[in-house]
């Protein structure tokens, strides 16, 4: 069994809630623990984000980091945090418009694209 925990920055309904479309704003994070396997997810958590500083970008990356998170499924993000992502080997992916539900099944059926350059300009 190969569990894998995804993060979503999203408003805080869960499953059923948007995925935020700039990273450093979202209000919290939807955390879904699914095994790769079976594709079967065992646990949802909804965690508040702190509140967006300016310079203090790599806060929510370590905070997702030392949840665990191995990958994030972003709407938009910015240079610095997108670079700490891949610095502490948490695999960034560019989602798409729409729910966290619909964000993880395409995350899950392979159908979004790693991230390698940023989306925001801030």
């Amino acid at each position: 069994m190969s569990l894998l925990k995804v993060a979503f920055p999203s408003t805080v309904e869960g499953l059923t809630g948007e995925l935020v479309p700039h990273f450093g704003h979202t209000p919290a994070f939807t955390i879904l623990e699914y095994d790769e396997e079976s594709k079967e997810v065992s646990n949802v958590e909804v965690l508040q984000n702190a509140p967006h500083q300016q310079g203090g970008c790599m806060q929510p990356v370590m905070f997702l980091k030392n949840a665990g998170v191995n990958s994030v499924v972003l709407g938009g993000i910015g240079q610095r945090p997108l670079m700490g992502f891949l610095q502490v080997g948490v695999e960034p992916y560019a989602g798409i418009q729409g729910t966290v539900k619909e964000n993880f099944e395409a995350f899950v059926a392979e159908k979004l694209q790693k991230m390698a350059k940023a989306s925001c300009n801030h």
